[in-house]
């Protein structure tokens, strides 16, 4: 199963920040996005499935509200995009 680096989650954001006219105020809360995405114990990943960790990140991010915006949007993406990876 493929996540998301922090870097990775920063140019979803900056995609969706150019397209909506918001803003990343909140770069810790792009950086926990990604460690969601990526999280495990001892080796184990601590999601059984590519849908369960997308839906995870997708509500990190409407809860930690990263962009100054559209968080809505950045949340919807950044779950495609993992969900499209990990296909």
């Amino acid at each position: 199963m493929k996540g998301l680096s922090a870097e990775n989650v920063l140019a979803i954001a900056d995609e969706v920040c150019a397209e909506h006219g918001v803003v990343v105020r909140d770069f810790a809360a792009l950086a926990a996005a990604a460690a969601v995405s990526t999280a495990n114990f001892h080796g184990v990943r601590v999601f059984g499935s590519a849908e369960a960790m997308a839906g995870k990140v997708s509500e990190m991010i409407r809860a930690l509200k990263p962009l100054s915006g559209r968080n809505e949007t950045f949340a919807a993406v950044a779950q495609r995009v993992l969900l499209e990876i990990n296909k």
